[in-house]
């Protein structure tokens, strides 16, 4: 009797485990096409974005005083990034972004510029690392 019951939960446990193995192997398929396409996308757009980067970087230098359009601009180029490469992009690269999106949260408190500049700058770098294929 005792043993019928622990058997019949192995069972289902069984077959549980199944379809979760199924469902988990789709959703990683899923997953791995994803993580090509960025791929793919950052070796084709790499120079374009390091220049945008660029740009802004240059804009931030020049200006004494950043105004609220500039402040939107890197804000725009920022979150672009971080959302058309969220699969390939590393710990180290969530924490500048991180780093970014604070900077640029509190800019109006205090003149954060030198720090914004370094964190446009590892943008730049980062464009310039070629990823292996």
């Amino acid at each position: 009797m005792v043993l019928d019951i622990i058997g019949n939960i192995a069972d289902v446990l069984g077959i549980i485990g199944f379809a979760l193995t199924i469902v988990l192997l789709i959703k990683s398929e899923a997953l791995r096409k994803e993580i090509e396409a960025q791929n793919k996308t950052y070796k084709r757009e790499r120079q374009q974005i390091k220049g945008h980067f660029q740009g802004l970087l240059d804009l931030v230098r020049e200006n004494t005083l950043l105004h609220d359009n500039l402040i939107d601009d890197v804000r725009i180029a920022v979150n672009t990034l971080e959302q058309r490469f969220s699969r390939i992009m590393g710990r180290k690269d969530r924490m500048h972004l991180k780093t970014t999106h604070f900077l640029l949260d509190s800019f109006r408190k205090g003149n954060n510029r030198d720090v914004l500049c370094k964190e446009l700058a590892y943008f730049i770098a980062r464009m310039e690392r070629v990823e292996k294929s």
